[in-house]
Formats: structure tokens, C-alpha cells, sequence
């Protein structure tokens, strides 16, 4: 089963409306139990979108979203801490802890191996890949400011559904780095210190299922 079928029978989403599952850079932090992650921001990303934090429409994922390891929903990793979710107008900012071991369980608990991931990552001073599924609701093709503003910009998303999101191995933006523990990403750096990563370009795996309500878009 796809990504896109696995989210179109979790959330009940009819076959005639598109998913879209688009990498992001990630910032992962700890703070005690709780990480700290930066799951999207106003950038320009490789497919050449631009996914604005202020559209978000979070009402679907504070109900019953989680965290999954590489869209794989077999494999959940943890919850989102509740009321944490922040969506400014540069990025959007969750925190979320990792799926405690049953007590009793034998073998391999995959949680456990996707936070050995992130705290090893951290502790290199490396980031860990993010990844958002959400249905996009309401987009334009980019005007003279956008272009301004995002050089080579095609499609800017004004409103779209968040329905999960997770860590995942590949960045789509090439501007990662690790946030200081409790810290916020800057763009003009922090206190703590900050990494540039380098990223290989690789292709962005991404699925689109657009809404049947959304207007068709000419290009």
C-alpha cells in the first residue's frame, strides 16, 4: 500500500482528492523527554513550492496526529506534545516525544532506534531530515513579489491541511541545522552552535492528490 492510499484510508480521503508528501529540513532538539522539531518554514524548496507556515490548517493532526519513521504507518515513533504546534510566518515549530518500550517487549522497538538516530545526529552536530503529508487547499502561481522574494518559485501553497509528519532520512532544503537544546532556529544564528550541512541532491519523493474543491491550476 502507498503512502497516499495508507493516508487516504487513515483520514477516510476519497480517491478522487490528491495527498502531497514533501520533504522539509529539519531541526531537531532535545529538551529532557521532548524534542524539539522545525517542520516547515517560508523557503523555497528543490521541487521549486513554497509551503507558507501561516496557511497550516492543524485541526486533523491536534485531533489524532503522530509521528511516523519515513511515512512508513506501520511504524509510529511518538506524539506530538499537545498545544506545542506554532506556526509563524517564517516557520513552524512542534515539539513531540518518542514512544515508550511496553514493558515486557522483546526484540526491537523502532522508536528506540529512530532516537538513537536524532540524539547520535545531535550529538555529531548533524541535522535530522523532516517530513510533512498535507493536503493543499488553496495555492496561486507566484507574482512579481513572490519571485522577488523566491527566485525560480512555481507554486506557492496559501492554505493546506497538516495530517502527519515525520523524520525521515532525505532534507529537501539544503539550509539545516541543529538547534541548541530548548532553543528556535534563526536565520541570523543563535547563541548555540550552528552547522551548514551538506546535502546531496537527490530527487524529493513527493505525491499529489489535489482536492476536488481547489480550482484547476493552468501552467
Amino acid at each position: 500500500m502507498t503512502h497516499a492510499e495508507v493516508l487516504r484510508k487513515r483520514y477516510r480521503i476519497g480517491t478522487s482528492t490528491p495527498v502531497l508528501v514533501r520533504s522539509s529540513f529539519a531541526t531537531v532538539a532535545p529538551t529532557g523527554t521532548e524534542y524539539s522539531a522545525r517542520i516547515s518554514a517560508a523557503t523555497i524548496d528543490r521541487d521549486f513550492e513554497v509551503l507558507l507556515p501561516s496557511g497550516m490548517v492543524a485541526d486533523a493532526f491536534n485531533r489524532s496526529g503522530m509521528l511516523f519513521w519515513n511515512h512508513d504507518y506501520n511504524r509510529p515513533i511518538g506524539f506530538p506534545v499537545r498545544g506545542a504546534l506554532k506556526a509563524g510566518a517564517a516557520d513552524i515549530i512542534d515539539r513531540f516525544t518518542f514512544l515508550k518500550r511496553p514493558s515486557g517487549h522483546e526484540g526491537t522497538w523502532h522508536p528506540d532506534y529512530v532516537r538513537a538516530v536524532v540524539d547520535q545526529a545531535h550529538a555529531l552536530g548533524r541535522s535530522v531530515g523532516v517530513s510533512v503529508g498535507f493536503i493543499p487547499l488553496e495555492g496561486r502561481h507566484p507574482t512579481g513579489k513572490d519571485l522577488q522574494r523566491w527566485p525560480g518559485v512555481q507554486m506557492v501553497f496559501t492554505k493546506w491541511s497538516l495530517l502527519e509528519w515525520s523524520i525521515a532520512p532525505i532534507q529537501s532544503n539544503p539550509e539545516a541545522y541543529t538547534l541548541p537544546s530548548g532553543g528556535r532556529p534563526s536565520e541570523a544564528g543563535h547563541a548555540g552552535r550552528r552547522y551548514v550541512i551538506p546535502v546531496r541532491l537527490v530527487p524529493t519523493r513527493k505525491i499529489y492528490i489535489m482536492p476536488v474543491r481547489m480550482p484547476a491550476i493552468e501552467r
